[in-house]
């Protein structure tokens, strides 16, 4: 049985600032291209959670490379069966910078 998913609002405002920005530059194929694969990232944790390595030790974050641009951090919570997306970072930021993003959620 699959984990339920939850979005964070931070999560949800970089998918659709990614999603906006794609679109500006690249056009509607591209932005829905990535769309597909965000949602197939999703299927893919929500079905197997561990699927993914821990990124960020001190939460148990885990980091789905959806492009090699872009990265989806989760966390699984098993007792509840959820998964929380916590952001979608662009994977060429500092690494400190990431950490930072993901220490406050």
């Amino acid at each position: 049985m699959s984990y339920d998913v939850l979005w964070l609002e931070k999560a949800q405002e970089d998918f659709t600032n990614t999603i906006e920005y794609i679109k500006e530059n690249w056009g509607n194929n591209s932005a829905n291209r990535f769309k597909h694969k965000v949602e197939k990232h999703i299927e893919l944790i929500s079905a197997m959670p561990k699927i993914s390595p821990i990124a960020f030790w001190k939460r148990n974050v885990r980091r789905s490379v959806i492009v090699k641009q872009i990265s989806l951090y989760y966390v699984e919570f098993e007792v509840e069966r959820e998964i929380v997306i916590i952001r979608l970072l662009d994977n060429r930021m500092d690494p400190s910078y990431i950490a930072e993003k993901l220490e406050s959620f």
